[in-house]
This record gives C-alpha cells, structure tokens and sequence, in this order.
C-alpha cells in the first residue's frame, strides 16, 4: 500500500466509535455460539435504538420509516433534494457472525461522525440507511426492510409466517407498532426520486480475498436466485422388513433421487457456460415419526438456486419442476413445493464500480471486480432503479458463522475508501479532473533507452501523477503496473534489443487504452476499458 497523505488515512477516533460499536451490539446479541439477531425481534429492535442513540450522540439527526428501517444524516439534510445512501442491515442467522450485514451500517455511520467532527461537506449529502430483516432465515423471504424501503415488499411476504412460533411477518410488524398499510401496494417508504445511489460495505461471504491476499474488491454484480423453503415429498410408510424393496415408496430415497439428477443437470449447465450454484440446506423426516424400522412417508428439504444471470435460474427451476414430475412417477410419491421465492440478479452501477475502484487504486491497491455469489440488499435498490455498488472487506471462515474474521484495519481501509468515494466525490473528480498526458510515460521510457531503468522511471512518475489527479488514479495505477511488470523481468533476464524494442511498443499501446478510457464521456465505457486492461495485467484477477 502507498503512504497515504494524513487526509486520506482513516483517523484513529473514528477507527475506535466502530470497534466500540461491533463490540457494544455483539454484547447485546449473544447465542450459544456466535450471535443472534433476528429479524423484526425485540433483539433487533434494541440494536438499532443503540445506533440511534450513538448517532444522535455525535450530532446526527435521525429518523425511523413505517418498516422501521433506521435513517441517521447530517442535521439539516434530511429533506435535500438528493441523497446517496450507505448502509446494510443488522439482523443475523441463527448463531451467526458479527459482521455480516452490521460492518456496512457501522461504516456508514462512522463515516457520517467522521464528517461530523471534521465538517466535511460531501458533494451529495449522505444519509445512513439501517435495515431490517434482510437474512430468509426467519421468515423465508429475504430483503424485508429495503423491500419495504423501495415499495416492493407484496401481500404473500406479509404472509410469510416465522420460523419458531409460526405467525405471519404483518403480526409481528404489528407487535412493534408498524403499520403496514402503509407500504402495501408498493407504496415504498423512501423518495426513490431524490435517491443519487445506494453503496453497501459488507464482508465477503466466500474465500476469494483471502486467498489473493486482498483486502477489498469492488461488486460488479449479484447473483439472484430462486428459492423454496420447503419442498414435501410424501411416500408410504412401512415397516423395514416387511415391505419388498421394489414394493417401496420411500420419500427418502425419491429425495436422494432428486438431489442426484439435479446435481447432474447443474453440472452440464455449468459445462455449458451457464454460472449457476444449487444447493439443499435443509432437509429431514420428521423427528415424532421417524424411526429406525420404519420406511419414511415424508421429507422435507429446500433448495436454492442462484446465478448471475435470469435465464439461467429460469431453466434450473425448470429442470427442478421436471425432475420432480420423473421422480415422482418413477418412485410412486407425491412433491408438494412451496411457493418459489425469487431475486432477479443485479447488476452494480458501472460509474460506482469505477468510483470505487479508483479510490482503492488511489490507496495503492490493485483494481479488483468480483462478482457476489451471496445476495445482498443493494440487489433490491438495484431492482428499483437506483445506481447501486458494493465493496467487499477480506474476511476468514465465510459467514452465517460464528467464526466470521474481518480484521478492523481491512475495514478501517473499506472505510477510507468509501469516505473517498462519498465525501471527497470520487466520480466528480474522475469526469472533471483533466486527464494527465499518459503519453509524457512513454516518452521516459523511450529517453532513457527502453530498459530497466526507463521502465522504472515511467512507474516511479506514474504514482506521482497519480497523487496530482485522483479522478485518474485507476488508470495511472494501471500504467504504474505494466511499466512495473516490464522493470522486473528486465531485472531477472538479459532482453535484446528487440524484446526491449516490442515491450516498448506494447507498453505505448496500452497507454493509448489508457488515453481512450480518460476521453470516454460514458462511465461504462471508461470502466469495461480499464477493466479489460486491469484484467491483462493482473491475469485475470480483476
């Protein structure tokens, strides 16, 4: 990592109001294992009061919807004309980690009290969004607050009844003094017209940072899926040894039957081309009545299919309702499925993307995109139209786990970088600041005789042009990286003069790729020719 100036390192005061606070909340959700946060309880009701008295202690004004989704904002802010959001939710799964969903609501919030005490004024105000009830594992839907937030929560996810005791999700928003007439028929509880975007912090859920040894990457785009909560396989009970095996029909091995074919027809999709993931989390008999000799008439299971794009899931569910027909006839049992629960894939904002990317590069961290296998609430914003992005922070263990590992200077980072981006008005500076003359690189290299020296001479002055135009630091990083890459091989081997002669060539053309992105008016355009670049040079790591 570069040394950063003073400014752009995050301050140690705000480092400690978020580590304060992940202990604070972690104190107030205990379970046996891990935490427990769950969705429109008590419990979560008592965590956002605490982030509403520690905003409201730092001179933030703060407000709550008719879902009960916590607003915090600058005083004096609330009713500007446009806003940008910053958030994520703060329920759990069962027994799960202190990080996920609640490390994106304490970055907005530290970033909000960072502001406050320094009075920085960002290019759009900033409101920290704190939602309810985004993990399905209480009522099967998931996304309940920012579906309540963007007016698309309907009638069956009000109807969706909880996990323990089995009443609908309208009862338990009623318990809490929450009416939901007042988002019903898609009436959302925010100004989707004054929403500028929405960006989530939140860890990564899977093993790709750790592995590349990274801190954060930008999202480019999140997998939706399909659900069933529950999918019944009735067959007939008998006893184990008095029923012919091909007399049976067993609900157990008609489900393995199921799962098997399935996986299967993934595996070819996925041969295919198609991005796809299948998974069945839950699955069981029933504990009252099985039993060692007894042939089991019922099983219960979920399934989960996700991908990256709507036709695949379409053809997977597909394939799931026609495997089940085959099952069924072949084994002699009956599949009763609940209603699909869907999530349409999303894709990020290519001018977030490229924001976030440029106030990583301008950290010194590689420019990294990587897509989200796990779905998040920015897919919702998404869906309703709002320029939405993400940033993942590196974290051991996976998640929906008490062993959840994001280290707090990863997050102090994600942080900064997100300050950058929504406070110093990354984007602003990417289309107004004039680009540098990449060229003046090309012209080191070739003065100084093409070899290694020259090449690390174009690095060197690369970084620095990179501190004098942040709205071009993606960019510049990316010339510092492939005059760098050059400089080390002619540091490990003797190179001719034609080798040094093509790599001076190769190095002029993408400096032209370079030149190309900084004139595109289009923040699409300028990302997808920056990330193929990036992409080059970093083998496919981007």
């Amino acid at each position: 990592m570069t040394d950063l100036a003073p400014a752009r390192r995050w301050p140690a005061d705000a480092s400690a109001f978020a580590a304060r606070l992940f202990d604070e909340v972690a104190a107030m959700s205990p379970d046996k294992r891990g935490v427990s946060r769950p969705a429109y309880s008590a419990v979560e009701s008592a965590v956002l009061d605490h982030l509403d008295a520690a905003a409201r202690a730092e001179g933030l004004e703060t407000w709550r919807d008719a879902g009960g989704n916590l607003y915090a904002a600058r005083a004096g802010t609330r009713e500007a004309p446009r806003v940008m959001l910053i958030g994520s939710h703060v329920d759990s799964v069962p027994q799960g980690g202190n990080f996920d969903g609640l490390a994106g609501v304490v970055a907005g919030l530290a970033g909000l009290v960072r502001a406050e005490r320094e009075g920085a004024e960002p290019p759009v105000p900033v409101h920290l969004v704190a939602l309810r009830g985004e993990e399905s594992a209480w009522f099967g839907p998931c996304y309940l607050g920012s579906r309540i937030a963007t007016g698309q929560l309907t009638a069956t996810e009000l109807g969706a009844t909880h996990r323990a005791d089995k009443r609908p999700l309208s009862q338990h928003l009623a318990d809490l003094s929450f009416d939901p007439a007042a988002f019903e028929a898609g009436r959302p509880t925010l100004d989707l017209d004054r929403v500028a975007g929405w960006l989530e912090l939140h860890i990564e859920q899977g093993p790709v940072l750790i592995e590349r040894n990274l801190p954060v990457a930008a999202v480019s785009g999140i997998r939706g899926n399909i659900r069933h909560r529950e999918i019944r396989c009735e067959g007939t009970a008998g006893h184990s040894g008095a029923v012919p095996q091909e007399m049976r029909h067993d609900a157990v091995l008609a489900v393995a039957d199921l799962l098997r074919e399935m996986e299967a027809w993934v595996a070819q999709a996925i041969e295919d081309g198609d991005d796809l993931v299948f998974t069945c989390g839950m699955i069981g008999t029933d504990p009252a009545r099985h039993a060692l000799t007894r042939i089991p008439d019922e099983v219960r299971f979920s399934i989960d299919l996700r991908s990256l794009e709507q036709p695949a899931i379409d053809r997977a569910h597909a394939a799931l309702m026609d495997l089940m027909a085959s099952v069924a006839a072949r084994r002699g049992v009956r599949f009763h499925a609940d209603p699909a629960q869907p999530a349409a894939p999303a894709r990020c904002d290519a001018g977030i993307v490229s924001s976030l990317v440029a106030a990583m590069m301008g950290h010194g961290l590689p420019p990294t995109v990587m897509a989200s296998g796990a779905g998040h609430d920015a897919a919702i914003f998404a869906a309703a139209g709002v320029p939405s992005g993400m940033l993942f922070v590196r974290n051991r263990n996976g998640s929906h786990n008490p062993d959840e590992a994001m280290d707090l200077g990863d997050f102090d980072l994600a942080c900064a970088i997100l300050y950058d981006v929504l406070w110093r008005g990354m984007e602003d500076q990417m289309t107004s600041d004039a680009p540098p003359a990449f060229g003046s690189l090309a012209e080191i290299v070739r003065e100084r005789g093409g070899g290694t020296y020259a090449f690390e001479a174009a690095r060197q002055e690369a970084l620095r042009l990179a501190r004098e135009h942040p709205g071009h630091a993606m960019a510049l990083h990316l010339a510092a990286t492939a005059a760098g890459q050059v400089a080390q091989r002619f540091g490990r081997e003797a190179v001719g003069a034609r080798t040094a002669q093509d790599a001076a060539q190769r190095f002029e053309h993408q400096l032209s790729v370079l030149d190309t992105a900084a004139a595109a008016s289009d923040p699409g355009r300028r990302l997808q020719l920056l990330n193929q670049l990036a992409a080059e040079l970093l083998h496919g790591e981007v």
